[in-house]
């Protein structure tokens, strides 16, 4: 993704928001992670009946901060027994 970026002109420290999902076994699963996100600032849909969630909150997707939010959302989805599976955005060009 950060190469996609980059070859739109985007070096990725301007916020946006950014879109995640993760992926659960059960209703009960996917609902403890969407209380998790809730705590931590993300908005986020009900989980579906795939007991998928999708969620978002405004960042750069750049540098330790992002990074350590990637390592939070895997290490809390693993540990519900669901899988963080990604994250997108939309393109923000550098200015001038």
């Amino acid at each position: 993704m950060r190469d996609t970026l980059r070859e739109q002109g985007d070096d990725g420290t301007r916020s946006r928001m950014v879109d995640h999902i993760a992926y659960f076994n059960s209703q009960e699963e996917a609902e403890t992670f969407v209380a998790f996100l809730r705590e931590h600032g993300y908005e986020s849909e009900e989980p579906d009946d795939e007991f998928s969630v999708s969620f978002t909150r405004e960042s750069s997707v750049v540098g330790d901060e992002f990074e350590s939010e990637l390592s939070a959302l895997r290490s809390k989805a693993y540990e519900l027994g669901g899988q963080y599976d990604g994250w997108g955005c939309t393109v923000v060009p550098q200015s001038g």
